[in-house]
């Protein structure tokens, strides 16, 4: 399990006079608080946070927002804030009426609370105006976003739309940072509707948003909906991005869920016709767990993206057809990186789910060790004639412990060098239709599996050693035959980080994700 553990809170002391070189100074800062009731917003006498946010502050203005819970005080209208400027809004912040004011957002116990009643945070812009929004230090909760008459959701279903972003709604807003929030218990909309109605983003929606951050969130607890079909339990994203646009990192996902009756799609994060998205460094674990439908992407759901990546990830214990699915439509190609992800204890069907016309490479991973299921695989693919078909360079990972660890169904052209496959319960590398697939495979070390399946010319035989594969620790250790099998252009460095190529030259390459190396760790002394 990665733990996100802080050993130094994140502390913004502001000082008007003492601090200079903070963006912070009395023209531009104000102060709210849960039981603010004065128009000055000083800090000597805090006001309303909806009252600092639309009338009192201007373009590019911090507010600071101490500990308590905020609400739609007047009852009526259907947001907790509306942002329609450049602000910062920080929240966990302790001050007095004088004297230094201190902002923990680690605390995030400034709670902003919809009472399932209404979103929580609206922001709105127009592409292009340098609208800029910042937001840390909150719990941002118990929103809902359906019947709500600000804030149009996306238009491109064929199904009626109940609603979406219940915790953040934002549209149009060139840049938007997200950091250091507790986003829970939001809903996209909570209607009873007929079986094809769709709902949409319970924690985060995010349609034409030029660049957006959200890092070292906690977003758990989060549906799309009560009923119907639901995308993006925790984050939908759609339209947005640009090169580098997106980054996602850092965060926890946690029992995000779609809905409780019907399949959808991507219970942490649903991404469709974006470009430029990084999935870097997050915890998945949970998603859809509660409910178990029957959906595609538990954790991750990417349809029609360009130049997007799967970083440095870990999944476990999430439930569905696919944890990761990508899927590209015809005439414009998906391309994704999934790279140094530890993709172990699901209870998913697949690991990684390829559909359609999609150019992957997928490397470095740790994939497999799923609780027992019924015709399970580390890696599915999937064309046809009309969709395109899936274009896969996959090396350098290691698959152990699934029914399958390569399903090629139909119309798939699949390269696939270096890997491990161990521990197979069936078949290894299986061609379902060699008629329409095409398939390369080089160099790949199989041991103990039920059958090894397509090996190709060149492969090895001999156990790789996996150090705990029970328990999804697939590093290798000494005597491995893994060790020194290859010499490959990819080079770069292997799941944990370290350099490839360490052994002995011509051959100097192991093949799987992990390049063994004696490491003496030192103790780690923290003062």
């Amino acid at each position: 399990m990665k733990k996100v553990i802080r050993l130094i809170p994140i502390l913004l002391l502001i000082n008007l006079t003492l601090a200079p070189a903070l963006p912070v100074n009395a023209s531009n800062t104000w102060y709210v608080a849960h039981d603010g009731s004065g128009e000055d917003c000083t800090q000597a006498a805090p006001c309303q946070l909806d009252y600092a946010v639309q009338t009192k502050s201007l373009d590019g203005d911090t507010i600071l927002a101490k500990s308590g819970i905020y609400r739609d005080e007047s009852g009526d209208q259907p947001y907790v804030t509306y942002i329609y400027k450049s602000l910062t809004l920080i929240g966990s912040c302790t001050y007095g009426s004088s004297g230094p004011v201190v902002c923990e957002t680690g605390q995030r116990d400034s709670f902003l609370d919809g009472e399932l009643q209404r979103r929580v945070i609206i922001i709105q812009g127009i592409p292009g105006d340098g609208m800029h929004v910042s937001i840390s230090g909150f719990t941002i909760m118990r929103g809902n976003g359906g019947d709500n008459p600000v804030g149009t959701c996306e238009s491109a279903w064929s199904s009626t739309i109940l609603g979406c972003g219940g915790g953040v709604f934002a549209e149009g807003v060139d840049y938007l940072d997200l950091n250091d929030n507790d986003i829970w218990a939001n809903l996209g909309s909570n209607s009873s509707p007929a079986t094809a109605d769709i709902t949409l983003g319970g924690g985060v929606y995010a349609e034409r948003v030029g660049q957006l951050v959200l890092t070292d969130n906690v977003l758990h607890f989060n549906r799309a909906g009560s009923e119907g079909q639901g995308f993006g339990g925790g984050i939908y994203l759609t339209d947005s991005g640009n090169i580098a646009g997106v980054l996602i990192e850092n965060n926890i996902f946690d029992n995000n869920e779609l809905t409780s009756n019907q399949p959808g799609n991507g219970a942490g994060i649903c991404a469709t016709f974006s470009e430029g998205i990084q999935v870097n460094q997050n915890l998945f674990e949970y998603q859809n767990y509660l409910t178990r439908v029957t959906v595609d992407g538990s954790a991750i759901y990417m349809l029609d993206l360009r130049n997007s990546y799967i970083y440095h990830n870990s999944f476990q214990k999430n439930f569905g057809r696919s944890s990761i699915f990508v899927v590209g439509l015809p005439g414009d190609i998906t391309d994704v990186v999934i790279n140094r992800n530890r993709i172990t204890a699901e209870e998913t069907t697949d690991n990684i789910a390829v559909i359609g016309n999609t150019d992957l490479l997928i490397m470095n991973n740790f994939i497999g060790n799923n609780d027992p299921l019924t015709n399970s695989s580390g890696i599915y693919t999937q064309g046809s004639i009309a969709y395109g078909n899936p274009d896969a360079f996959i090396a350098y990972n290691t698959l152990a412990l699934v029914e399958y660890g390569l399903y090629i169904n139909e119309n798939s052209d699949i390269t696939l060098e270096d890997n491990i496959f161990t521990q197979i319960n069936s078949t290894a590398v299986y061609d379902n239709d060699t008629a329409t697939n095409t398939l390369v495979v080089d160099s790949n070390l199989f041991y103990d599996n039920g059958d090894d399946g397509e090996r190709g010319v060149v492969y090895f035989s001999g156990d790789p050693l996996l150090v705990d594969a029970p328990n999804g620790d697939f590093h290798i250790q000494a005597g491995s035959a893994a060790i020194d099998k290859v010499y490959s252009w990819q080079g770069g460095i292997d799941i944990d980080g370290q350099m490839r190529g360490i052994g002995i030259p011509p051959n100097s390459f192991d093949v799987g994700a992990d390049e063994y190396m004696l490491v003496n760790y030192l103790p780690l002394i923290v003062k």
